[in-house]
């Protein structure tokens, strides 16, 4: 008897399902922040490629997206919904904060063709709204990237996505030191300020499979790399995550592996990343963290919070503070060391931290809003390592998710979701995928 034919929109959705991998190896190779067209293109590569993407998605997410209607969706992943409602409402807020909070702070800018080559200048209104759209389109793909995947298969296609996204940080390591002469691992997706996120999270995924048998002894030697590839940005946030991230999952199988062995391997990790920080002299930065341009930035924010109880609670306004896109698109050419002069003091081009950046541009409002993002989160991850206590099993899923808990803790050093594209793309990836999968469990030990 003939095989049954596989149905056009099945195969479609195979494909899809399969696209994100060669979609972060395009990230991993290439610096796509940059427009297709000369210095000052407004429409960046992210935007139309994840517009693109997000439509196509759609349609073939569709059967799936429906159960939003019938309440289908809700009832089985509410924490998913809640983070993309929350990051909704967060971008929706920052739109209208930034039509109705007035022009930017006076701020002097390098234009390319400026004469004098130093000016005061104020960023186009446009330079201010293509991040929120950038970042909605961002969130969109990922998700819908997931949900077009069979729920049964989300873990796997996340492996491999892990693997290329390790693999590919050590195979492009040369020419990043070439580019960047730098020896700090750095990517086109990310640089070494920023990249230890992608390496956590996929040590978090890869730990997971290790844990619940799925290809154990790659997936093990993937987290390892991993986690060393996170000291080798050398990323003082990374340090921290990472040291974070190894608490929590010391703390989550104490009790229920041998508690020689969790020390053995805590010792030896401390160990490690203490012989790369004294011999590797790029590394010996990890050691310092004073840092006088965020200093400066940190002074002049809680300058500008201190003009009334206004800014307080609805803020300053979205980009009117941080106009970092026109920068990132090259309408003004990046100061030396990323420090510019304002009305209000120095700053730097971006907050360098989703909370200081939300908190002074978009005020109490945009951290409640924030707090709809992140906070269920943690509530999640408190229910599985719950679950994991009464029932003494690990799923594959709950590793990663924490990692995505430990690595808030970049959220503070770095501005993520609301710039570093290609980095939050991964992130919300890897939060889908982790929210929606099914069941994988396998006993400790096992």
């Amino acid at each position: 008897m003939a095989d049954t034919p596989v149905p056009l929109a099945d195969r479609l959705r195979t494909i899809a399902s399969w696209a994100v991998v060669p979609a972060l190896l395009a990230m991993q190779l290439f610096d796509l922040r940059r427009a297709l067209v000369g210095p000052g293109w407004i429409w960046s590569t992210f935007l139309l490629g994840f517009t693109l993407a997000s439509v196509l998605l759609a349609v073939l997410a569709w059967p799936r997206l429906r159960q939003f209607g019938g309440g289908g969706w809700r009832t089985q992943q509410p924490a998913l919904t809640v983070v993309v409602a929350g990051f909704t409402l967060l971008l929706g807020y920052a739109l209208v904060s930034a039509l109705v909070s007035g022009t930017p702070y006076p701020t002097s800018r390098t234009a390319p063709d400026a004469i004098p080559p130093d000016t005061f200048a104020f960023a186009p209104m446009i330079y201010r709204l293509v991040p929120l759209a950038t970042a909605f389109v961002t969130m969109t793909t990922a998700v819908l990237a997931v949900l077009v995947i069979d729920p049964v298969r989300r873990l796997q296609r996340l492996w491999w996505a892990a693997v290329v996204v390790v693999v590919s940080c050590y195979a492009l390591w040369p020419r990043g030191v070439l580019v960047h002469r730098s020896f700090r691992m750095a990517t086109g997706m990310a640089g070494s300020a920023t990249l230890h996120l992608v390496l956590l999270l996929a040590c978090g995924v890869l730990l997971g499979a290790a844990v619940s048998g799925h290809r154990r002894v790659l997936s093990a030697i993937g987290a390892a790399l991993a986690a060393v590839g996170v000291v080798l940005t050398g990323s003082r946030s990374g340090l921290l995550s990472l040291a974070v991230f190894v608490v929590l999952v010391g703390l989550w199988f104490l009790g229920r592996v041998s508690a020689r062995l969790v020390v053995a391997l805590a010792v030896g990790g401390v160990v490690a990343a203490g012989l790369l920080v004294a011999f590797v002299p790029y590394l010996q930065r990890l050691l310092s963290f004073s840092d006088e341009g965020r200093s400066a930035n940190l002074h002049t924010s809680l300058r500008i919070l201190g003009h009334g109880w206004r800014q307080w609670v609805f803020g300053a306004g979205s980009g009117r503070v941080w106009p970092w896109y026109a920068f990132d698109a090259r309408y003004w050419i990046q100061p030396w060391r990323s420090m510019v002069n304002s009305s209000q003091g120095r700053l730097l081009t971006n907050p360098h931290s989703v909370l200081l950046g939300v908190g002074v541009e978009l005020g109490l409002v945009g951290l409640v809003l924030l707090a709809l993002v992140l906070v269920p989160l943690v509530i999640v991850l408190v229910r599985c390592w719950t679950r994991a206590r009464r029932s003494g099993g690990t799923e594959a899923s709950d590793l990663a998710l924490l990692a995505v808990v430990a690595g808030l803790v970049a959220f503070l050093f770095d501005y993520y979701l609301l710039k570093n594209f290609a980095v939050s793309f991964w992130w919300w990836f890897v939060v889908a995928a982790a929210l929606t999968s099914p069941p994988e469990v396998s006993r400790d030990g096992s």
